[in-house]
């Protein structure tokens, strides 16, 4: 099935378009107009899957026409090409549009970022989900902290000390850094106090999502209890990373890149409960309610919002262009679709890994009751071990 893309442009070339159609293929279908009112006018004539607007268009501007098509088709994804001149601007861009492109427009990144772009799809069908990410006034961007990290490690010649400058400028994410790898969940025998080495030790990926889930929470400003809630949240991600990459080891005979995979998608499962602090009354509402009611966390979401922070966190994910294992496990690590442990995934890691790290008290027993199906022997050993007071680690007492 064909993509729809309306691109809207005040003056497009006939070279420019031919080029469009070499690289896209058959994939996609384009539709061009000059201006707002003609796209208005295109979409309701045909099923438009994404709208590609420049800024700057003759009466109503890219910024507007894209505001129009948020609030009457959320379903649509939504680009905007250009630059803004301040930073007023470049906020109200990113309030309406999914993706901000600069240009002239590259062909072939652009034929990637469509393709990335095209798995939104699956969130933005769901109702309630739009419902939520349309009623979050300002959209969560990418921290400049990340940003900048990105952009030294896709150079051609990486810079190390240009990324140390980076993570200790940000005197936090440091502190954060520090306490994560020295964290009985690492076991690492000496203390580590070079932030470089720190670096070094987790490596630039699992580096990358510390310091997204460390920043978006930083741009809030919660209540004392949400504090200490959102303390307890980054232990148990840090625990969930762990366990889910030690589930890959044993079952996967020590794929580094799934490991590191797993690693990542547990530590992020939750980050749909950050990006949700953007609503009114969140997560004071969704306590309340498990309280009253005697109700899961995710079941509050859903009938306050219709949706969870799975999904929250699986869309915007997938927005900034994590890897789909990551989005994938982050989507269903509250869901057990059914597990095959001889095609053993990241998301199945996740799931096992995040049911057992939810019950502190959980018992071999109650682990074999999880209806998971047969599990390989080594992993029950491995379990029984971790279950059995007299071989637990004194130091990973003390981080529960």
């Amino acid at each position: 099935m064909k993509t729809t893309v309306l691109l809207v442009e005040e003056s497009i070339k006939l070279d420019a378009f031919e080029n469009m159609l070499a690289v896209f293929g058959e994939e996609y279908k384009f539709l061009f107009a000059k201006n707002a009112s003609q796209a208005i006018s295109l979409n309701t004539q045909n099923k438009i899957d994404v709208i590609l607007t420049e800024m700057d268009l003759p009466g109503i501007n890219g910024i507007d026409l894209l505001k129009i098509f948020k609030n009457n088709y959320p379903q649509i994804i939504r680009i905007i090409s250009g630059e803004c001149k301040n930073r007023s601007c470049l906020t109200e861009a990113l309030t309406v549009a999914h993706q901000m492109i600069p240009k002239p427009l590259e062909l072939e990144k652009l034929k990637k970022s469509l393709s990335r772009i095209k798995l939104l799809q699956k969130y933005l069908l769901d109702e309630n989900l739009t419902k939520v990410i349309n009623s979050i006034s300002d959209l969560p961007t990418l921290p400049q902290t990340y940003i900048d990290l990105e952009k030294e490690l896709s150079a051609e010649n990486i810079s190390m000390n240009k990324i140390r400058g980076i993570v200790v400028n940000d005197l936090s994410f440091t502190a954060k850094v520090l306490q994560i790898v020295n964290s009985p969940f690492f076991g690492i025998a000496n203390k580590i106090r070079d932030p470089m080495q720190a670096v070094n030790f987790l490596g630039m990926n699992v580096l990358r999502s510390l310091m997204l889930f460390h920043n978006l929470y930083n741009g809030f400003r919660v209540s004392p209890k949400v504090v200490k809630y959102y303390e307890k949240m980054w232990v148990h991600s840090n625990k969930v990373g762990r366990f889910a990459e030690e589930l890959i080891y044993m079952s996967k005979n020590k794929e580094i890149e799934m490991m590191e995979d797993a690693y990542i998608a547990g530590l992020l499962h939750d980050i749909g409960k950050v990006v949700m602090l953007s609503l009114h009354d969140y997560p004071e509402n969704i306590f309340d309610m498990t309280k009253e009611k005697n109700i899961r966390y995710s079941q509050a979401e859903y009938s306050i919002y219709g949706t969870s922070h799975s999904e929250v966190g699986a869309y915007f994910l997938t927005l900034w262009e994590l890897p789909e294992s990551i989005v994938n496990a982050v989507y269903s690590h509250k869901r057990n679709s059914g597990i095959d442990f001889s095609h053993f995934t990241v998301p199945n890691a996740v799931y096992i890994a995040n049911q057992l790290t939810d019950d502190e008290d959980m018992t071999l027993q109650t682990i074999k009751s999880l209806k998971l199906g047969p599990f390989p022997q080594n992993w029950l050993d491995y379990l029984e071990e971790k279950n059995n007071p007299k071989t637990k680690n004194p130091e990973s007492e003390n981080s529960n």
